[in-house]
């Protein structure tokens, strides 16, 4: 099975070859960006699963009481003060 499989990429493999330079260029991206979207689902995979067990971790965190967490105005004030520095700090720059 494994040398059908060999015979037939190897026969794809010279009719391809045979392909003006844009069909042969077409198909390249073809190839490409099949190989890119599987990759990128497997980023994206990974990513979710990733994501599923912190937000798990952080649950069991704040069922147990050991989470750390802030009043959601005192975290607002802090992210506003960085982004005042941030502005502050481009336009000293200009």
């Amino acid at each position: 099975m494994a040398d059908d499989v060999s015979r037939t990429l190897d026969e794809l493999r010279q009719e391809a070859l045979k392909l003006p330079l844009l069909e042969r260029l077409e198909l390249a991206e073809v190839l490409f960006d099949s190989v890119d979207a599987e990759d990128e689902y497997a980023r994206s995979t990974d990513a979710e699963t990733a994501w599923a067990e912190e937000i798990k971790n952080r649950v069991e965190e704040l069922d147990a009481g050991t989470a750390e967490s802030s009043p959601v105005a005192d975290v607002f004030e802090r992210v506003r003060a960085q982004l005042n520095q941030i502005t502050n700090a481009q336009a000293q720059l200009r």
